[in-house]
């Protein structure tokens, strides 16, 4: 299992998650939105592991969401890898965290105010702007993100630019709130894939 598979991370802060609660994985941190000829391929399965966007008012954040489908902007989903996607769907219901399954989108930017209602009202649960570009390079994909912001606790669209947003006095209630829960949630996103390795090999 460990051998065909590849970790697909967006940022420094996912990679540490990852390789802190799964070190036997094979981890790649590509950047937030990579393009898919930076990131090498010949991985069999490729994993997104991360921290994600909600699109439905019902799925707060730190909900663990397992995709079913991945689909970039404007393209029906594509089914994720089933043995995957069950085995760390199964992982998180374990933990006991709050968890939902369902497609998600890939999408170039972050997504705020009524593009939430619009992409929740075409059938997805949430949004990132990785996980469907991985559908180039591995012939089977599995996705397990955390949920950071939600329609009722939304970041600005400011965060789209990190370092200008965290120099703005107005964000910084918003910078305190992301420096105490992003890490948790990523490492809640890591800990969900390495008890779904676990389970694989016990």
């Amino acid at each position: 299992m460990l051998s065909h598979a590849t970790v697909f991370v967006a940022t420094r802060l996912e990679e540490r998650a990852v390789r802190h609660a799964a070190p036997r994985m094979h981890v790649h941190r590509g950047g937030v939105g990579i393009a898919p000829p930076a990131i090498q391929a010949g991985t069999q399965v490729a994993i997104s592991v991360g921290l994600a966007g909600g699109l439905s008012p019902d799925i707060a954040p730190g909900t663990v969401v397992v995709a079913t489908g991945i689909a970039r902007a404007g393209e029906n989903p594509v089914n994720c890898d089933a043995d995957w996607t069950d085995a760390l769907l199964h992982a998180a219901q374990r933990s006991g965290l709050a968890s939902r399954s369902g497609p998600i989108v890939t999408v170039p930017k972050m997504v705020t105010g009524e593009a939430r209602t619009t992409w929740a009202q075409d059938g997805f649960i949430a949004a990132d702007m990785e996980s469907a570009l991985l559908l180039d390079i591995a012939p089977r994909v599995a996705v397990v993100r955390v949920i950071l912001d939600a329609p009722h606790r939304e970041l600005s669209p400011r965060w789209r630019t990190p370092a200008r947003a965290a120099l703005d006095p107005r964000l910084w209630s918003e910078a305190a709130w992301l420096v105490r829960h992003a890490p948790a949630y990523a490492r809640r996103a890591a800990a969900v894939l390495a008890a779904a390795v676990d389970a694989a090999h016990a």
